[in-house]
């Protein structure tokens, strides 16, 4: 996900990446994330969803879910797969 979000950066593109399912106190969980993002060096924000509201109205069954949006709210892309992300963003920056 990395490398879509650097070759994205400065277009008209947002990534929203969710941590989801964590079992522990949320402060603990938001450390241990934030930790692995700096370790990594990873360019991107982090939501967290403690209380499950967004795999709930996306109905996630499994991690990683992978949803594409489109400007006007309508899901492009939902999968667990190998689906070619970049291709899908390519043809709405057209």
């Amino acid at each position: 996900m990395q490398n879509l979000v650097t070759k994205y950066k400065g277009k008209d593109v947002a990534f929203l990446f969710v941590n989801t399912w964590e079992n522990g106190k949320e402060e603990d969980i938001f450390k241990k994330v934030s930790a692995y993002i700096t370790d990594k060096k990873f360019d991107f924000n982090v939501v967290f969803d403690s209380k499950t509201e967004v795999v709930t109205s996306y109905k996630v069954n499994g991690i990683p879910t992978r949803v594409v949006i489109d400007k006007n709210g309508t899901i492009l892309a939902y999968d667990y797969s190998n689906t070619d992300i970049a291709a899908i963003i390519d043809e709405q920056l057209k």
